[in-house]
Order: C-alpha cells, then sequence, then structure tokens
C-alpha cells in the first residue's frame, strides 16, 4: 500500500510541476549564419565615408534562456560557441511562441536588443537582419554603421 501513495505522489507531482518546466522556454533554438553585409567605412586617405559590401559567415544562435536570472529575458542571442549573449546586446523581451500569437504572420518577428544595435527575426521566413548604427552620427570614425542579413534553421 505504502508503494501506491508513493506512485501517486510522484504522479501528482509530474502534474503539478509539469506545466512550470514546460514553460521555462519553448525550447525552439535556432543557428542563424550571416549572408551579406552592407557598411559605411570612413576612409581616411580620401576623408569620406564609402560604402563596403561583401559576404558575412558569422554564426549565431537564437534561443531560450531557460529561466537563466543574469540574462533576465526569454531568449537571447549567443555568438556560435559561446554562453554569454552577443555585445552590444542582444536580449530579447519576447520568445518565439509569443511572436507566433500576432494575428498577421508579416508582424510575427522578433527584435532583440535595441538602441545601437538590433538583431531582428522572423520565424516565418526564418531570415534575420542585424543592424549597428554606431558611428557616423557621432562622427566616430573608428565605427563602423552596417547590416546584416542572413538565414536561420531550426536546430
Amino acid at each position: 500500500m505504502h508503494l501506491h501513495k508513493l506512485i501517486l505522489a510522484g504522479v501528482v507531482a509530474l502534474v503539478l510541476v509539469g506545466p512550470v518546466l514546460a514553460d521555462e522556454g519553448d525550447g525552439e533554438k535556432y543557428l542563424c549564419i550571416g549572408d551579406r553585409v552592407a557598411a559605411l567605412r570612413w576612409e581616411k586617405s580620401v576623408g569620406e565615408w564609402r560604402l563596403q559590401t561583401g559576404t558575412n559567415e558569422t554564426k549565431y544562435i537564437l534561443k531560450p534562456t531557460a529561466g537563466d536570472k543574469s540574462v533576465g529575458t526569454p531568449y537571447a542571442v549567443f555568438p556560435f560557441g559561446s554562453r554569454t549573449p552577443k555585445v552590444p546586446d542582444f536580449r530579447c523581451s519576447e520568445s518565439v511562441r509569443d511572436v507566433m500569437k500576432a494575428s498577421l504572420p508579416k508582424y510575427q518577428f522578433m527584435i532583440c536588443g535595441g538602441g545601437v544595435s538590433e538583431f531582428a527575426f522572423s520565424p516565418n521566413t526564418m531570415r534575420f537582419q542585424i543592424t549597428y548604427s554606431f558611428g557616423y552620427v557621432q562622427d566616430s570614425k573608428e565605427d563602423t554603421p552596417y547590416i546584416m542579413i542572413g538565414t536561420c534553421s531550426e536546430l
């Protein structure tokens, strides 16, 4: 009889704790690889800003933070192979599940970070873009404003 009570207690615990564990993050992870980049770079030799374009295969992982209090958001973007979010800070205030609740597909995207740099991602198109806006406006000739585009795959 004692074994039946123990089994019953275990089942009750799973029923009560299961939804909490499931809500820890949607578990969806994405590998995002850069494809193209365009940047404005200060060319000292000619004294002007010049457009540069090219390919960029930088890799990022967009993933749930699984309740990591040091991150403080449901999702974050990590450089491939790193345990800390991308700096500038690409913390995401929404989860992919939350984003997909938008009624129109064109609004089903997430923005991570903000301010100087942003990571935008659409789970519908599996595309991302990163923008870095520091440099030109501040007359900082060492910083290069840029936009990178690429695609993601669910892991």
